[in-house]
C-alpha cells in the first residue's frame, strides 16, 4: 500500500520524506485536499499501483500509462466549472479524474499531453458543492519525479465576452471595421462571426494574434453564407472589381481548455490585380460557366485569386488530354486541375480531392492528363485557380491542351498510312482533325509528336496513296498519279511554311491561319489547278510535311475527312 507523506496547501512548501506517496497507498487511502491551488507531489522512485485506471473505467490513453501513480481525493468548496492540470512538473505526467471517494470511483476523464508540454490537463464542467473527486496521478511509460497538481476555476467559464456579441452563426455575424480589435473571446460553446464589406479594388488583410496558449482557423463564407474554404491562420482576400462581403468564423483548434482569447488586426490595400485586362475567355469562373475550348495554344490569359478560370472541352473514348500552364510562381503560385463536368464538386479547388488530375506544385507551371476508359466521349472541365494562400493575387499564363476533342465530335477523319515512320525523336508526327474552325470549311487540323524547332506545312489532295512514296524519312500517302492532284497551304514567311514544331513536339501557326494558335483551319479554297472549293458531301485528304535536323524531312500520317 501507499501513503503520502506531505502535502503543500495555496502558499505552502510541501516538505517530502523518503519520496511522497510512499509505499502502500492506493485508491482506498488517497490524501484529502479541497478547493483551489497547488499541490506538490514527488512520485521519484515510485512503483506502479494495482490501480490501471480503475475497474469502473473504460478509458485508455496507451499500453503504458499511470505508471509511479499516487491518489488525492478532492472536495469541492463551491459550485463551478474547474481545470485540473500538472504544468510546471518536470516529468511526462498522465493524469486520471474519478467521480466519488476511494476505489469504487467512476472514471470521468483520463490525460497525457493536454497540459503545457508533456503535462496534463483536464476541464471539469458542472462541478457541485461539496462533490468528490478521486485524482489519480503518474507517469508515461516509467515516467516519474516531481510535479505540482493545479487546481483552478475554468476562465472559460467566468471571462467576460467581447463586445461584438451576439455574433454566434453564420446568419448573424458582426461587422467588423478596419482596424486593430484587441481582446476578443471565443469558446467551444460560443462561436464568432465577422463581416467584413470589402470595397471594390481592394484586398482585405487579416492578421491575428491569440494571447492564449492556443491556436485558431479561419472559415470564410460569402454573404448567403456559402462555405468558401478554410484558412489555416493569416489571410488576404480580394474584393475584385464591384467589391464583396466575407464572413469570417473563428474556429477553436485547441485541447485542455475550452475557449480562447485572441487580437485581430484588420485593414484594406488595393489589390494590385486592380485595372489588369481580363482575357477573351471570361466569364468563365466556375464550371457552369465553362468556356469552350479545343486543342491547341492559348497565349496571355489571365487568373487572379477571387476569378477562377473554367474551360470546356471533350475527351474520346481511348483519347488522352495533357493540360500545361506556364507561369512564373513567384508572381502567384497558380494550380489546375482537371474535373468530369457531371462531378459534384466541379470547381472546388484544392479540397474536394475527387478530380481526374490535378498538378499544385510550389514551382512554375503545372501540368494534368487523363487517359479516358469509360467507353464514351466525357466532356471536362480545365480549372486554373491561385491558391488561396499564395502571396500573390493574380498572375499571367499560357496553356496548351493537345488530347481533347470538341463536345460532341468523336474526331473526324479516316487515318491512312498510319502509323508514319518515326520521326527524329523516336515518335511518329502524327495528324489529327475536328470540325471546330470558326470560318472556311470548318476543318480544324493539329499535328503533334513533330521534332521540336522544325517548320512544316499542310497538304491536301485529291486521292491516297498507302504505303506511299518513299521522300527522305518519310513517305508521302497522296495520290500523284490517275488523274490526282494535290496541293499545299503555301504562306508568306520562312520557308513557305505555315508554323514551327514548340518544345512539346506541337505545330505552332506563324501565319495567322489558326484559331487557337496551333495547327491550321482549313479554308474552302482547296490550293490545286482551278482553286475548286470544298462542298458538303465531299471528301479530301490531308497530310502534313516537316523539316528534320540535318536537312531531311518527314511526313505526318493521312487523314481523310468527309464535309
Amino acid at each position: 500500500m501507499k501513503s503520502i507523506q506531505a502535502i503543500l496547501w495555496p502558499g505552502l512548501l510541501l516538505t517530502l520524506a523518503g519520496g511522497a506517496f510512499a509505499q502502500g497507498t492506493d485508491c482506498s487511502n488517497a490524501v484529502a485536499i479541497s478547493g483551489l491551488g497547488t499541490t506538490s507531489f514527488d512520485t521519484t522512485g515510485y512503483p506502479e499501483s494495482d490501480y490501471e485506471l480503475g475497474a469502473n473505467c473504460s478509458l485508455t490513453i496507451g499500453t503504458t500509462y499511470l505508471s509511479a501513480d499516487g491518489f488525492f481525493q478532492w472536495t469541492a468548496t463551491a459550485a463551478g466549472d474547474y481545470i485540473f492540470d500538472t504544468n510546471g512538473s518536470v516529468f511526462d505526467t498522465q493524469l486520471a479524474l474519478y467521480s466519488g471517494s476511494g476505489c469504487t470511483a467512476t472514471c470521468i476523464e483520463v490525460d497525457d499531453d493536454d497540459g503545457v508540454g508533456l503535462d496534463s490537463l483536464i476541464s471539469l464542467p458542472g462541478v457541485t458543492a461539496g462533490q468528490q473527486i478521486l485524482i489519480q496521478i503518474g507517469g508515461y511509460n516509467g515516467a516519474n519525479g516531481s510535479g505540482v497538481l493545479n487546481i483552478g476555476l475554468d476562465p472559460c467559464s467566468v471571462g467576460t465576452d467581447d463586445s461584438f456579441e451576439q455574433n454566434d452563426t453564420c446568419a448573424a455575424p458582426s461587422a467588423m471595421a478596419a482596424g486593430i480589435h484587441p481582446g476578443l473571446f471565443v469558446s467551444d460553446s460560443d462561436p464568432d462571426f465577422y463581416s467584413f464589406a470589402i470595397p471594390a479594388n481592394m484586398i482585405l488583410d487579416f492578421n491575428h494574434t491569440v494571447t492564449t496558449s492556443g491556436f485558431l482557423d479561419f472559415g470564410l463564407y460569402d454573404a448567403s453564407c456559402s462555405f468558401l474554404g478554410t484558412q489555416f491562420g493569416d489571410f488576404t482576400y480580394m474584393g475584385g472589381p464591384t467589391g464583396t462581403t466575407l464572413i469570417v468564423e473563428v474556429i477553436r483548434t485547441s485541447t485542455g481548455a475550452t475557449c480562447d482569447t485572441y487580437d485581430l488586426d484588420v485593414f484594406y490595400t488595393p489589390d494590385p490585380c486592380a485595372g489588369t485586362a481580363d482575357d477573351s475567355f471570361e466569364d468563365n469562373e466556375d464550371c457552369a460557366t465553362a468556356a469552350p475550348i479545343a486543342d491547341g495554344t492559348y497565349n496571355g490569359l489571365y487568373v487572379t485569386k477571387t476569378d477562377d478560370d473554367n474551360y470546356l472541352t471533350c475527351v474520346d473514348d481511348g483519347a488522352t488530354i495533357t493540360v500545361d500552364i506556364l507561369f512564373l510562381d513567384d508572381v502567384a503560385d497558380v494550380d489546375l486541375f482537371l474535373w468530369d463536368i457531371n462531378d459534384t464538386n466541379c470547381g472546388g479547388g484544392i479540397v474536394p480531392t475527387s478530380e481526374l488530375d490535378s498538378s499544385t506544385s510550389v514551382s512554375d507551371n503545372e501540368q494534368v492528363s487523363w487517359t479516358n476508359t469509360t467507353g464514351a466521349q466525357v466532356q471536362v472541365v480545365i480549372q486554373v485557380d491561385v491558391w488561396p494562400s499564395s502571396s500573390g493575387d493574380c498572375n499571367d499564363y499560357d496553356m496548351i491542351i493537345t488530347g481533347s476533342t470538341a463536345c460532341g465530335n468523336v474526331g473526324v477523319g479516316t487515318p491512312f498510312c498510319d502509323p508514319m515512320d518515326i520521326n527524329s525523336t523516336g515518335l511518329p508526327t502524327t495528324l489529327t482533325g475536328n470540325f471546330t474552325a470558326p470560318s472556311g470549311s470548318g476543318l480544324h487540323l493539329e499535328s503533334a509528336q513533330g521534332p521540336p524547332g522544325e517548320f512544316g506545312y499542310f497538304l491536301i489532295g485529291t486521292g491516297v496513296s498507302d504505303p506511299g512514296i518513299v521522300i527522305s524519312n518519310g513517305r508521302l500517302c497522296l495520290a500523284v498519279t490517275g488523274g490526282n492532284q494535290f496541293g499545299r497551304y503555301n504562306a508568306t514567311g520562312t520557308l513557305n511554311s505555315v508554323g514551327q514544331y514548340d518544345a512539346a513536339g506541337i505545330m505552332q501557326n506563324f501565319v495567322g491561319t489558326s484559331s487557337v494558335g496551333s495547327g491550321f483551319d482549313v479554308p474552302l479554297t482547296v490550293p490545286i489547278t482551278g482553286s475548286p472549293q470544298i462542298m458538303a458531301g465531299e471528301s479530301w485528304h490531308f497530310q502534313l510535311w516537316h523539316r528534320e535536323a540535318g536537312g531531311a524531312s518527314n511526313f505526318s500520317n493521312g487523314l481523310t475527312v468527309t464535309f
